[in-house]
C-alpha cells in the first residue's frame, strides 16, 4: 500500500517516472528522484526505496557507510526495476532486514498482467506468471 508512503527514486530517467507516477497515482505521500550524481547520500526518510539505475550495484561494493541511502534499508521496502538478475542492492536488503524485497521480474510480470488485462479482457492465471517467475 502506497498510501502516507514516503518514495526515494534513484534514478531520473524513464523507469524513475514511471515508478514516480505510479506511486503518485497510488497515494504516496512523496516521491523523489535522486540522480546518479546524488549518491551516496545520507537518508533514511524513506519508507521504499526503488532503484531505476544500473549503477546502485557499484556503490553497493564500496558502501561501508551505514548511514548512505544504499544501506538503509533495515525496515524499508526494496524495490530494483532490473528484471535480468537478482541485484546486490536486494541481497544487501535482505540480509539487512528490509521489510519487502521486490525484484524486477515482479514488477515486470505485474506490468505484464495488467497489459494482459487491458488488450485480452481476461485475468491472468496466476500460474503463469508463477510459471515465469520460477
Amino acid at each position: 500500500d502506497l498510501k502516507g508512503a514516503r518514495v526515494l527514486i534513484l534514478g531520473r530517467g524513464g523507469a524513475a517516472l514511471a515508478c514516480a507516477y505510479a506511486c503518485q497515482k497510488g497515494g504516496a505521500a512523496s516521491v523523489e528522484l535522486l540522480g546518479r550524481d546524488d549518491l551516496p547520500t545520507a537518508r533514511s526518510d524513506y519508507d521504499i526505496l526503488i532503484n531505476a539505475t544500473p549503477v546502485v550495484d557499484s556503490l553497493l561494493i564500496e558502501c561501508t557507510d551505514a548511514k548512505s541511502c544504499v544501506c538503509t534499508l533495515k525496515d524499508k521496502v526494496v524495490m530494483d526495476c532490473n528484471y535480468k538478475t537478482k541485484s546486490a542492492l536486494l541481497t544487501r536488503a535482505e540480509s539487512m532486514g528490509a521489510r519487502f524485497v521486490i525484484g524486477g521480474m515482479e514488477m515486470l510480470m505485474g506490468q505484464a498482467r495488467k497489459h494482459y488485462e487491458m488488450f485480452v479482457r481476461l485475468e491472468l492465471p496466476a500460474e503463469v506468471i508463477n510459471n515465469v517467475l520460477k
